[in-house]
């Protein structure tokens, strides 16, 4: 049986604890940082406490330069109640290795990182300069006929954009083009005039575009209106660059030392 004694002495602690911790919470730590003298009473924080060196991209102090995966180990085994023999059984790995894991410097695999996050609750991210996060290249994205994907740097049109060097020299021999996409010279004018990034269609995307062409009439009217109306900006991009030439059989060229690299449009 509890005595009203150790009830009283017990509560005195527990408020004692949360007071502390209300107390940090409110601690300005960017002004201790930079030299500021905190609050009365505390203890200036020891230099070296084994945290990762934090800069920005531009070098100013901010988020971490580095990915900490020891810190994001330990930080899923917190979130997730796990003790480390019990993330090494989710993960199929041993105890030594979820512990080589948690060490400074360790280095792990994309699989088993995401793994370990995902048990407490976490996920991996790309995020571009601005903190904006990244999606990956969508897996249904359209291929060519042998089922390769197109050349990811470069630009790809829908299938009922033929080049003009195709329609004047059409190849019977071959299976109708899924798409066509534009060599450097092109892409670049392409970019110069369009505004934002655009992705390689996926086969949903030709998809609901060849519908809209055919059952449609206005919106495919406006669709072929602005497509005319961006090859005509590009074109006069491409005609305004300095150094490309046109060569026999419409290769554009570009003048390089000790040689041309010939670059044939679609």
């Amino acid at each position: 049986m509890v005595s009203v004694q150790e009830r009283a002495a017990w509560v005195a602690e527990v408020v004692e604890v949360w007071t502390a911790r209300s107390r940090l919470a409110a601690i300005d730590w960017e002004v201790v940082e930079a030299g500021g003298a905190g609050p009365a009473g505390w203890a200036e924080r020891p230099e070296g406490d084994g945290g990762a060196e934090r800069l920005e991209s531009d070098g100013s102090a901010g988020r971490t330069a580095e990915f900490d995966v020891a810190g994001h180990v330990l930080r899923a085994r917190r979130r997730g109640d796990l003790s480390q023999r019990e993330l090494a059984a989710l993960l199929g790995v041993s105890q030594s290795t979820v512990n080589r894991y948690e060490q400074p410097g360790a280095e792990i695999g994309v699989r088993h990182l995401a793994q370990a996050l995902a048990e407490g609750g976490l996920r991996l991210a790309v995020v571009d300069e601005s903190g904006q996060e990244v999606v990956p290249v969508r897996a249904d994205e359209v291929r060519d006929n042998a089922g390769r994907r197109f050349p990811a740097h470069l630009e790809v049109l829908p299938p009922d954009q033929v080049p003009s060097q195709r329609t004047s020299r059409p190849r019977y021999d071959r299976s109708p083009a899924t798409a066509w996409y534009h060599h450097r010279v092109m892409r670049d004018c392409y970019r110069a005039v369009r505004a934002g990034e655009v992705d390689h269609p996926t086969v949903t995307d030709l998809a609901q575009r060849g519908w809209v062409l055919r059952c449609r009439p206005r919106e495919a009217r406006s669709i072929r209106l602005a497509e005319r109306r961006l090859r005509a900006l590009a074109a006069k991009v491409h005609a305004a660059e300095p150094g490309w030439v046109i060569g026999h059989l419409g290769e554009v060229r570009t003048p390089r030392e000790g040689g041309g690299e010939a670059i044939t449009p679609p």
